[in-house]
C-alpha cells in the first residue's frame, strides 16, 4: 500500500483510542477509512467529506486529531527528503549520463565533510531503506559467550561476497538457534556505517530459516524450549469462562477464517470487538503482538480472546510459531482461545493457547457449543428449581394444614378452659358485689344515724356559739367607748403644746442647716439662715448680733 507508514501511525491512534475508551475499533473507524485517507491525505474538512466512510459527524469526533498525524507525517517526511537530497542527487549523477546532462558543463557535485556524508548514508539505510531482507548463508560465529554474536554472511553462489553483521541479546533469545556456522537463512537486519572505523555492517533484527525441513526443525526446537518453559503446561491453562458475552477476535478481515468463523458461531448475542492484523508476511508477528495487548488493555476486557487463521504452508505459518507471540498469549490477562489452520496443522501459537482447536470453524463450534451448554443448563437448573419449588411448596402446605388442625384443636381447649374460667370469675364477682353492696348499706345506716346525732350536736353548739359572740360584742363596745374617751383627752393635750400654735403667738424658728438653733452663738455675721413663722419660712442674712 502507498503510504504505508502513515496508514500504520492512523491504525495505531485509532486502536489506542479504542482500548481507552472500551470500543471496538471498526466502530470508530473502518480500516477502508484510514486507507482512503493514507492514500489522499486530505488537508481540509471538506477534503475529509470527499472520502468514503468520512461523514460530518466522524469529521467532528475525529478529524482535527487525524489532520495533525498528517502534518506531522509530511513534515517529518519533508526533513527526511531534505536530509538526503545531496546524497541522492550524487546517486542520481552515477547514472549513464543524458545527452542533455552531457551538454551541462557547469556541474559541479555537492561536497560533503566525512561525517555528513556517513550521517547522510546512515539516514538512508535506517530511515529510507529501514528493515531490509536479506538471504545468504551465515559465517564464522563470534562472541556469543558474551550474549550477542558478530558474524559475516556470504553470497552463497559467491564465498567472497560478504557483509559483516551484529545479533543484540534479544535476537539472540528469539532466534539464536538459527545461528549456526554454514545455514542458509534469511536474515532482516538495518544496515548503518560505524562511524570510527568507517565498517558498513548490518544490525540483524531477525533470522529465519529458508526451507520446509529448517522450518520444522526450528519448530521442533522452539517446542522443545517453551515445553520446558512451562508455557504447554495444562496447571497454567485457564479454562473457558462459565458465561462468554464479549469475544475480542484477531484474524484478518479480508480472509475466509473470519467468514467460516462468524457463519458457525451464529446468532449467540455475542459482542465482538475485531482487532484487523496481518495472518503472514513481515507485518503479521507485530501485528497479532500489537492486537493482543490492545485488547487486554480494554477499559471492560473481553471474555475471550479468539486467534484465528485459514491453513496454509510452514512459511505463511511463521508468525504463528513465533516465540514473541506464544509470550504474548502467554501474557495475556483474558484466555485465549485458537483456531489456526487445518486439523492436521500443529503451531506454537495454539500450543500456548489456553484452548487449543484445529481450525477456525472448530473454535466457533466450542463457543456456540458451550453457549448451548450453558443454555442447556440454565434450563435444567430453572426446571430443577421448579421441581424443587414445588415439592417445598406441598411439604410445606403440608405442614401448614398440619398446624393449623393444631392450632384449632388448642385453640378450642384453651377457649373452653377460659369460658370454664370465666364462669368461676363471674360467680365470685358476683358474691363480692353482694356482699359489697350488704356493707355498704350498713355503713350508710351508721352514716345516717351518725349525721342525725351531729346535726343536733351541731344547733346545740351553734346556740353557744351566738350566745358568746353576742357577750364578746358588748364587752367590745364597753372598750371602745373607754379608749375613745382617752383618745380625745391625749388630743386635747397634744394641741397644748403645739408648735404651730405658739408660733402664732408671734415667735418664729431659726434654722441653720437643718437643724433649729437653740443659742445666738451659733449663728455669725453675713449668715444666711431659715426661719420658719406659723404662717411660711423665710431666708434671712444677719447684720449684727448681740449677745445678752
Amino acid at each position: 500500500m502507498k503510504n504505508r507508514e502513515i496508514f500504520e501511525k492512523l491504525r495505531n491512534w485509532r486502536n489506542a483510542l479504542a482500548a481507552s475508551s472500551g470500543m471496538a475499533p471498526y466502530r470508530i473507524l473502518s480500516n477502508n477509512a484510514l486507507e482512503l485517507v493514507a492514500k489522499n491525505l486530505p488537508k481540509s474538512k471538506d477534503d475529509f467529506l470527499r472520502l468514503k466512510g468520512w461523514g460530518e459527524k466522524n469529521f467532528n469526533r475525529y478529524g482535527n486529531e487525524v489532520l495533525d498525524i498528517i502534518k506531522e507525517y509530511q513534515q517529518k517526511s519533508n526533513q527526511d527528503d531534505l536530509a538526503s537530497r545531496g546524497i541522492c542527487d550524487v546517486f542520481d549523477n552515477l547514472q549513464s549520463p543524458s545527452k542533455e546532462d552531457q551538454a551541462i558543463s557547469n556541474f559541479e557535485s555537492p561536497i560533503f565533510s566525512v561525517k555528513e556524508f556517513m550521517e547522510i548514508v546512515n539516514d538512508i539505510f535506517q530511515n529510507k531503506l529501514g528493515k531490509i531482507k536479506i538471504k545468504g548463508e551465515l559465517g564464522q560465529i563470534s562472541g556469543r559467550e558474551k550474549g550477542y554474536a558478530f558474524f559475516d554472511f556470504f553470497d552463497k553462489e559467491n564465498q567472497e561476497i560478504k557483509i559483516s553483521c551484529f545479533a543484540s541479546a534479544t535476537t539472540l533469545r528469539y532466534y539464536g538457534d538459527f545461528l549456526k556456522e554454514g545455514n542458509e537463512v534469511v536474515i532482516e537486519a538495518i544496515g548503518s556505517l560505524y562511524f570510527k572505523t568507517g565498517r558498513f555492517s548490518l544490525n540483524v533484527l531477525k533470522i529465519e530459516p529458508i526451507g520446509e525441513g529448517a522450518w520444522k526443525i526450528a519448530f521442533e526446537k522452539l517446542k522443545t524450549k517453551l515445553e520446558k518453559a512451562g508455557y504447554f503446561s495444562p496447571e497454567r491453562k485457564r479454562t473457558a469462562p462459565f458465561f462468554i458475552e464479549k469475544i475480542g477476535l484477531i484474524t484478518s478481515k479480508d480472509g475466509a477464517a473470519i467468514n467460516d468463523f462468524i457463519r458457525n458461531l451464529g446468532n449467540g448475542g455475542y459482542e465482538i470487538f475485531l482487532e484487523n492484523v496481518f495472518v503472514e508476511g513481515d507485518q503479521a508477528e507485530e501485528s497479532i503482538i500489537e492486537a493482543i495487548k490492545r485488547l487486554n488493555q480494554m477499559k471492560k476486557l473481553p471474555d475471550v480472546i479468539v486467534l484465528i487463521r485459514g491453513g496454509g504452508g510452514w512459511e505463511s505459518f511463521k508468525a504463528f510459531n513465533s516465540e514473541k507471540v506464544a509470550e504474548a498469549i502467554v501474557s495475556s490477562r483474558v484466555p485465549i482461545i485458537s483456531g489456526i489452520g487445518h486439523e492436521k496443522d500443529v503451531t506454537i501459537a495454539g500450543l500456548s493457547a489456553d484452548l487449543n482447536f484445529s481450525t477456525p470453524t472448530a473454535a466457533a463450534d466450542f463457543l456456540k457449543n458451550h453457549r448451548m451448554e450453558l443454555k442447556s443448563k440454565i434450563t435444567g437448573l430453572k426446571e430443577r428449581l421448579e421441581n424443587d419449588f414445588q415439592l417445598l411448596f406441598l411439604e410445606h402446605n403440608n405442614k401448614i394444614r398440619d398446624l393449623s388442625f393444631k392450632m384449632e384443636k388448642s385453640l378450642a381447649e384453651k377457649i373452653n378452659r377460659i369460658e370454664y374460667n370465666l364462669g368461676f370469675l363471674s360467680e365470685k364477682i358476683q358474691k363480692l358485689i353482694e356482699r359489697m353492696f350488704f356493707q355498704l348499706n350498713q355503713v350508710t345506716e351508721g352514716f345516717e344515724i351518725k349525721f342525725k346525732w351531729f346535726g343536733i350536736f351541731l344547733d346545740r353548739e351553734m346556740e353557744i356559739l351566738q350566745k358568746n359572740q353576742e357577750r364578746l360584742l358588748s364587752k367590745l363596745e364597753d372598750h371602745l367607748s373607754v379608749f375613745e374617751n382617752k383618745l380625745l383627752l391625749f388630743e386635747s393635750k397634744l394641741d397644748g403644746i403645739n408648735p404651730k400654735r405658739i408660733l402664732k403667738k408671734g415667735y418664729s424658728v431659726i434654722f441653720k442647716n437643718g437643724k433649729a438653733v437653740k443659742s445666738v452663738k451659733e449663728i455669725k455675721k453675713d449668715q444666711l439662715v431659715k426661719a420658719e413663722f406659723f404662717d411660711g419660712k423665710a431666708v434671712l442674712r444677719t447684720e449684727e448680733i448681740y449677745f445678752d
